[in-house]
């Protein structure tokens, strides 16, 4: 009786275990399918011989368009990768335009600031 009350509470295979092995199933598709396509996306720009800006761009759209597809799907979003993904357009853009202004000082200039803003948003959060 003791261990059948010890083990009642959890089912081997509820909905909720069936629900989560299909998010994990499409999670696990998903990243699959956005590396098949960044290696292919790389492969066939440098094959036609494009310039730099429109490869960040089209990595930068696949990134973003991934992330895109894990919303829809009711994916856990990374948020990580849609920085990365905004930072791969914005670098092709900035390639295209031929913007006299470096874009590296200025990421990292942002970078600096936001870490600052978020240290100080936590402590007074805190106290």
């Amino acid at each position: 009786m003791m261990k059948q009350l010890m083990h009642s509470w959890r089912q081997p295979h509820d909905a909720a275990d069936a629900e989560e092995a299909r998010r994990r199933s499409r999670e696990t598709t998903l990243d699959t399918v956005g590396w098949a396509l960044f290696f292919i996306w790389l492969g066939a720009s440098w094959l036609a011989g494009l310039q730099f800006g429109y490869v960040l761009l089209g990595i930068g759209i696949v990134t973003l368009g991934l992330q895109g597809a894990r919303y829809l799907l009711h994916v856990r979003l990374e948020a990580f990768w849609v920085l990365v993904g905004c930072g791969f357009f914005v670098a092709g853009y900035w390639e295209l335009w031929n913007v006299g202004i470096p874009l590296a000082p200025i990421v990292l200039i942002i970078a600096g600031i936001s870490l600052l803003v978020s240290t100080f948003r936590n402590r007074h959060g805190k106290n």
